[in-house]
């Protein structure tokens, strides 16, 4: 069984039929070449320049943490939208206020912490290559390196750690309301 999708005219596809499963029984999943981007990011400039004149107004929708920016809220803008819609409705999530979609940008490798987050979490790799370790106890369980095109799903509650080994663009899609698969 494979799973199609389409976004701005380009397929994205999720072929192995295990991914699915794992996904439904909350289980870290990495689906390679999941949906292919072009390298063009002119339009990342553009929200970014936008999003400046907003964040003067609303200091909460850009975050600077530790040389990963975080830019919050964007389910506004059509092309994240319909990220958003395709896996809430391919995991029939129940709609909750605090689903969002965010990018994570950092121009130089780092480290980021353990922790832990309070909704599922759908990442596309938009732009270079980004390792996430998840954690099992107090060692590290599974690696993940995801490249442009990629997809990983991290479930509420799984421990896990972001190491960018190159800068990166990381689309961010949470879900807080229940998996009704």
């Amino acid at each position: 069984m494979n799973v199609y999708g389409t976004i701005k005219g380009k397929l994205m596809i999720i072929k192995d039929p295990k991914h699915i499963e794992n996904i439904k029984t909350r289980k870290p999943t990495l689906v390679k070449n999941f949906h292919q981007l072009k390298g063009d990011f002119t339009w990342l400039s553009k929200l970014l320049d936008s999003h400046e004149h907003y964040a003067m107004l609303c200091k909460s929708r850009i975050f600077d943490l530790y040389g990963i920016w975080q830019i919050r809220g964007l389910n506004n803008i059509n092309t994240f939208m319909e990220y958003y819609t395709f896996f809430q409705r391919l995991f029939n999530y129940v709609s909750h206020p605090d689903d969002n979609s965010d990018l994570f940008i950092s121009l130089v490798s780092n480290l980021g912490t353990p922790h832990v987050d309070k909704e599922d979490v759908h990442l596309l790799g938009l732009y270079g290559n980004t390792t996430y370790q998840i954690f099992l106890g107090g060692s590290v369980r599974q690696e993940f390196t995801i490249s442009p095109g990629d997809y990983l799903f991290i479930p509420h509650g799984q421990k896990h750690r972001v190491f960018s080994k190159t800068p990166r663009i990381i689309l961010s899609i949470g879900f807080f309301g229940e998996m009704k698969c």
